[in-house]
């Protein structure tokens, strides 16, 4: 039977209990004018306390009947969890600022950074208590029912040297140069270290003398940049050297006994080394009529030739586990684009209001895998959503394709066999879901699985409205997503009550129960024998949505009034957070992270809120 959700929630007693430290320390020098010198030494320690007892329900007794639940005695538990995180940080810089003959601003940054962090661990578990009152760890019954368990992950260290030019000329030319020279422990000696170097220039036009006549156009800016930007967190800890892992078995001997040891499991890659991505972008911002109207226009393409990716090996080597590889490329373009408009503009207390809308649209690909071979990412209980493949946009979906339920015997005898059999209990019968047999072999199975969504959106957007008239404001701030796919798991759980006795969504009363009552929602069937529960299409939905983000009303008091209260300022206000959704996605959130599968995602909550603002 399906455990009780409330039951569940509430019948443990749990206690976390964090204490953080966070310090920081600097001093700052300018030994000549211009040149300032400033350390700046800081630390973050953690220290995390849990613990958990989850009692025993006693038997009850109803005349002659005895009722146990799977919370009995025996199954009383005490956990107990420490953690201990600390970081600690030093930065040194050196800047100087100047400018040299009225018209040449120079400003030059040095510095330097270390980080240290280290992690670890130590838990506990026991169980078999024959009593609910101590519920201690260490109060426990003395019996085989004990666990442990510890983690001392090794330090790891960051270092990073860097130095950044900026130079204006006569406040129209910009030009900025950025290298950074970074470090990490993930790789081997020889190659912690990456170089990052980075260039931008601007151009004011607006500031020509051949604008400076112009009516209509208040400010023209061109800029454009070049720069890398490396990224070490996919690399691993260690991933460079040899993995021996132990529990694996090998005959030995002139009669080929078994025996259980330690071997190389994965080969090293002494060349393993930083992710880098390049970007180029070019930008323009103006304004017209005094900016009355503004806008930027941001075009970037960042291309990433050396990403790190699981490459197969022979089994020949004698090891089994991919080795991670700078084997993998991808690109990312894309344009973000920002306009505001001052729709009213009124002289003091008249009416103002002012839009401005940001929309962002991008397109990324993996064009590339090298060496490497198509690899599955996230996989939850209905099996792999997540697969990485060249061609394909990142964190794309991949499963069969779902195309509709088949509504007669006759159409399941016609189609490509998902779950052969005469039997309707245990095998494809009118009612589930029909696959398509992409490769046309006759047989439904993993061969027939594409890329069946993309978690990326065609563009998102944010529309934001401030309007206001005689001390009444009014915001209205508006976001949304356009095209991008969501998996909805959650759906995985909520219809496995039509194989089994677990709880459902109501989306299960509309099931298919005859021929022609549904080409949505699968019979009811114990045990699903066609699979209607793997992956596939059929929990792919569309994730586009506009949401009323905020709003806001408030009223300022006069200024004539706030002289006689001794105040400078003083505003109420009411705001409404998250008021509105519009989606046609059917879980209870659709922004549910960028990876696009909804896992039960805690649907964010809708906030009201009323406020004071008082200045002295």
């Amino acid at each position: 039977m399906e455990e009780n959700p409330l039951a569940s929630a509430t019948i443990s007693n749990q206690k976390f209990v964090r204490n953080r430290g966070l310090t920081t320390f600097f001093a700052e020098l300018e030994p000549l004018k211009g040149l300032r010198w400033r350390t700046n030494v800081g630390a973050d320690l953690i220290f995390d306390n849990y613990n958990a007892f989850r009692p025993g329900v006693p038997e009850l007794k109803v005349g002659d009947e005895t009722y146990s639940t799977r919370y009995g005695q025996a199954t009383a538990g005490g956990s107990a969890t420490a953690n201990y995180n600390s970081s600690y940080l030093i930065e040194n810089t050196l800047n100087y600022d100047h400018v040299f003959a009225s018209r040449h601003q120079v400003t030059v940054l040095l510095g330097q950074s270390g980080q240290i962090i280290d992690k670890q661990d130590v838990g506990a578990y026991r169980t078999g208590y024959l009593r609910n009152d101590l519920q201690t760890i260490n109060s426990g019954p003395v019996n085989t029912q004990i666990s442990n368990s510890g983690t001392l992950e090794p330090r790891q260290k960051l270092a990073s040297y860097f130095g950044r030019l900026n130079y204006e000329f006569d406040g129209k030319y910009l030009f900025q140069a950025i290298m950074r020279y970074d470090g990490v422990s993930n790789f081997e000696p020889g190659k912690k270290f990456g170089f990052f170097p980075g260039v931008s220039a601007g151009w004011r036009i607006s500031e020509e003398e051949f604008m400076k006549g112009n009516r209509a156009i208040s400010n023209l800016k061109l800029r454009a940049g070049y720069g890398k930007v490396g990224n070490p967190n996919n690399a691993g800890r260690f991933a460079y050297l040899f993995a021996v892992n132990s529990g694996i078995q090998y005959p030995f001997g002139p009669n080929g006994t078994i025996q259980t040891g330690a071997a190389p499991t994965r080969l090293p890659n002494y060349d393993l080394r930083w992710e880098t991505n390049n970007q180029a972008n070019i930008g323009l911002d103006f304004g017209f009529l005094d900016n009355r109207f503004e806008a930027t226009i941001d075009l970037y393409n960042r291309s990433s030739p050396n990403l790190i990716a699981p490459v197969p090996v022979s089994l020949v080597s004698g090891t089994f586990e991919p080795v991670n590889r700078n084997a993998a490329s991808a690109y990312n373009r894309g344009i973000d684009f920002s306009f505001t408009s001052r729709n009213v503009r009124g002289a003091g207390s008249d009416l103002n209001w002012t839009t401005t809308l940001n929309v962002s649209a991008y397109k990324t690909e993996l064009e590339s895998l090298g060496e490497g071979k198509p690899y599955d990412g996230l996989s939850v209980l209905s099996g792999v959503i997540v697969r990485y493949d060249q061609g394909q946009a990142f964190g794309a979906f991949y499963g069969l394709v779902a195309d509709g339920l088949f509504q007669t015997p006759e159409e399941v005898k016609n189609h490509a066999v998902q779950q052969a059999g005469a039997n309707p209990a245990k095998s494809t019968a009118a009612g589930d879901i029909r696959f398509k047999d992409l490769n046309n072999d006759g047989v439904i199975n993993a061969s027939d699985r594409t890329f069946i969504g993309n978690p990326n959106p065609d563009f998102t957007y944010g529309v934001n409205n401030t309007l206001t008239w005689k001390g009444f404001d009014l915001n209205i701030f508006l976001q949304g997503s356009q095209g991008n796919d969501i998996y909805n798991q959650n759906r995985y759980i909520l219809e496995s009550a039509l194989y089994g006795n677990s709880n459902g969504s109501r989306r299960v009363l509309g099931r298919w129960t005859g021929e022609g009552t549904s080409n949505d929602v699968p019979r009811a069937v114990a045990g699903d024998p066609n699979g209607n529960l793997r992956v596939s299409s059929y929990y792919v939905e569309d994730g586009s949505y506009m949401r009323i983000k905020t709003l806001t009303l408030g009223y300022s008091l006069p200024a004539g009034l706030m002289s006689r209260l001794a105040a400078k300022q003083l505003r109420v206000y009411v705001s409404g957070q998250n008021l509105l959704t519009l989606t046609k996605y059917s879980g209870f959130d659709p922004e549910v992270g960028s990876r696009g599968v909804d896992l039960g995602v805690y649907p964010q909550s809708r906030v009201f809120l009323a406020g004071l603002n008082i200045g002295f």
